[in-house]
């Protein structure tokens, strides 16, 4: 009887560690996986924010929303608000650091002006940024 209880308890205490292993495991997988995306949309916004300072007169401060999906599509979708008053909203095919995009605006909604020399500095240190829960205040 005692030997079969050690058996047991043994298998039980076997079992037990593999659950914990393969669950561990797959928490962990997940948790690189959604760090490895968080760093990529990342890397999207500020080429975003780039793109804006490049771009457009005046930016102060850039407030980016969260990225949506059109599932019928697969095409990706945020909303950033310069300057507390003029949305843009970005259109993506899919979320990879070299991802190009295309921009639309509602002219109700834009007050930017467009730069008649588009600059090619990355500067972005006169801009606050908020990527999305992150504040960057680069001044």
């Amino acid at each position: 009887m005692l030997v079969v209880n050690k058996k047991r308890w043994w298998l039980f205490s076997l079992v037990a560690i593999l659950i914990i292993g393969i669950g561990g495991e797959t928490f962990l997988n997940k948790e690189k996986e959604e760090k490895k995306i968080s760093d990529q949309e990342l890397a999207i916004k500020k080429k975003m924010a780039v793109f804006i300072s490049q771009n457009y007169e005046n930016v102060e401060t850039i407030s980016f929303g969260n990225f949506s999906q059109t599932k019928d599509t697969g095409t990706w979708h945020i909303v950033t608000t310069v300057n507390s008053n003029s949305l843009i909203q970005f259109d993506l095919n899919n979320l990879t650091k070299n991802s190009n995009f295309n921009i639309s605006y509602n002219k109700e909604t834009f007050f930017l002006e467009k730069k008649k020399q588009p600059g090619t500095s990355l500067n972005l240190d006169e801009i606050s940024i908020d990527y999305g829960g992150e504040k960057h205040a680069n001044r």
